[in-house]
């Protein structure tokens, strides 16, 4: 079964017009961008909006990392690896999957380099606002760096 496009998603949820889906298709036409982020860009719709349409189309769950479990050993591990990009952390696992906070699920380059780097388990995403994905990352960063500085004490 093919997906809906997420413009598709939009006018069906009443997020958006056909003027403004092909006001935005035009833009895209010339900046190549992607058409979620031109729509946030016109206004027509905010982030939360562009991320419960993701959801629905690639059918990962869109969640607030405040209400998730956080394995801050697990995300410091990973940090250093991953969080180059700003698009993705790992937040949790258990025996079989890595669970990872992600922006964009069409990231293949993030989305690669972490299924290498946490096989053999699987991998599973979910979407999380930007904003909260940087406070994620950023305490990550500050926890990373605490922990370098603990070892370097010992020694």
């Amino acid at each position: 079964m093919a997906h809906k496009r997420v413009g598709e998603i939009l006018i069906e949820k009443g997020f958006v017009t056909d003027a403004q889906l092909k006001e935005a298709l035009s833009t895209q036409e010339v900046t190549h961008e992607y058409l979620g982020a031109i729509l946030i860009k016109k206004r027509f719709i905010k982030e939360e909006v562009l991320l419960r349409a993701l959801s629905e189309q690639f059918n990962i769950p869109f969640v607030s990392l405040k209400e998730e479990r956080i394995d801050w050993e697990l995300s410091v591990k990973y940090f250093s690896l991953i969080s180059f990009s700003g698009k993705a952390m790992p937040i949790f696992q258990d025996e079989e999957n890595v669970i990872v906070a992600i922006r964009d699920p069409l990231d293949k380059i993030s989305l690669s380099t972490i299924e290498q780097s946490i096989r053999p388990k699987k991998l599973r995403l979910i979407l999380v606002l930007e904003s909260e994905l940087k406070e994620f990352i950023d305490e990550c960063k500050r926890r990373s760096h605490a922990s370098f500085k603990r070892l370097l004490d010992e020694e």
